[in-house]
């Protein structure tokens, strides 16, 4: 059994839909048992469920998908509602996201109605959506998993395998019959929605593309196929074979090999970072994370994006190399942080904290923007007043940028 506990995909701001999507799960749940107890037993359900055949209704292909049949079938939708919608939040929006569950939700209803007979009831077509946006827009990205296989243990996890690997049991369970009470129909509906709609919406450039989503790695691919066809030709004419758009001289295929192995290898020395942490092996974390920087982390913001790890993570990483003492490789850990997850609550906290590393190595003007920024946004009055007593004693009112070094 594979459980996801979380990705290192970085969440640049607070998610909102998906947490009041699981609040509505649960209270609904609430209102079920409610029901069941006062001796309507599957009164509740049977209002609100998708059912093929003469009992289909459209509203019910909406409704269904906030209702659960026990506790564990919610918490394991919920639970990858929370791993796998954040991050497909964070990129869609929130209302392009809402707008994705709940459709995603219709769909996954009315494949089931559509191929059967029975009620279904459950957030795991409109789950399944989230899932198949998260397969085409992060397929790189690595999942923390709990693995339960004769041992525990803690793995990262390839999304594209994780989700894969979900995809190919809800299959063979439906086409062996082996699938028992779970809707298998309702969640292929949904991967395959959520797939359709996320490839979609990168190929007509409603969202923008990043390096590793499945689009442009497909799109690198063809590339790469045309070139070596280009050279197929090239080598059984004796002359040099150009697809369209190639300059003269050009060294697209090796760009393009290079590509594929940068994305390749930057996943492997995030992942090499995530798991030291994970196993509170912080000096090989530390030397992972160097190699990560040496390796990957340019001074671009979309580099410094690519190196950014997991919130919880790049704040323990932060955290440990401040305490060691390591000024210079902390301010960099934090500085990501703050890039990526500028509206976090330990935010406040991490200026003050940069502002201290910055005062170590001469950058008071840097120290005391950031005083001013913690001094403004901070939302605990006791940060609030700490951040105003390092301010006053670098001297200069709050807003003045004073002599001192740059960072």
């Amino acid at each position: 059994m594979l459980i996801p506990l979380g990705t290192d995909r970085p969440i640049r701001r607070p998610s909102v839909v998906t947490p009041t999507l699981i609040v509505l799960c649960v209270a609904a749940f609430v209102v079920q048992r409610w029901m069941d107890s006062t001796g309507d037993e599957g009164l509740f359900e049977s209002r609100f469920w998708v059912f093929g055949g003469e009992g289909f209704a459209w509203y019910r292909t909406v409704t269904y998908a906030f209702l659960h049949g026990d506790f564990l079938h919610l918490a394991g939708n919920m639970l990858f509602l929370w791993v796998f919608g954040r991050p497909v939040e964070d990129r869609l929006g929130r209302v392009g996201f809402a707008a994705l569950y709940l459709a995603g939700g219709v769909a996954a209803g009315l494949g089931h109605a559509w191929l059967e007979r029975g009620p279904a009831i459950g957030a795991s077509g409109a789950v399944s959506a989230v899932t198949g946006a998260f397969l085409v827009l992060f397929p790189r990205t690595r999942i923390r998993v709990l693995w339960f296989m004769i041992i525990i243990s803690l793995m990262m996890a390839p999304a594209w395998f994780f989700i894969g690997l979900q995809i190919a049991w809800n299959i063979l369970a439906g086409v062996s019959g082996t699938a028992g009470n779970v809707a298998v129909i309702a969640h292929l509906a949904g991967y395959a929605f959520g797939f359709v709609v996320a490839f979609v919406l990168l190929a007509s450039g409603l969202i923008a593309k990043e390096p590793y989503d499945l689009f442009s790695i497909s799109r690198q691919a063809k590339r790469r196929q045309e070139f070596r066809s280009a050279a197929r030709l090239a080598d059984r004419r004796g002359g040099p074979a150009r697809p369209a758009g190639a300059s003269r001289g050009s060294s697209a295929p090796d760009a393009a090999a290079a590509l594929d192995e940068r994305s390749e290898a930057l996943a492997r020395d995030r992942a090499a970072v995530s798991v030291a942490i994970s196993a509170h092996d912080f000096d090989g974390a530390v030397s992972a994370y160097r190699g990560l920087l040496d390796r990957h982390g340019m001074a671009s913001a979309g580099d410094r994006a690519a190196v950014t790890l997991s919130r919880k993570a790049q704040y323990r990483l932060g955290t440990h190399l401040a305490s060691v003492g390591d000024t210079g490789l902390a301010l960099r850990a934090f500085d990501d942080f703050l890039g990526s997850y500028p509206d976090d609550p330990e935010a406040g906290a991490i200026r003050v904290l940069l502002a201290r590393l910055c005062v170590e190595t001469g950058a008071t003007a840097r120290a005391r923007r950031l005083l001013d920024e913690a001094i403004a946004s901070a939302k605990d009055p006791a940060l609030r007043e700490m951040a105003r007593d390092e301010r006053a004693a670098l001297g200069d009112p709050p807003g003045a940028d004073g002599g001192g070094g740059t960072a």
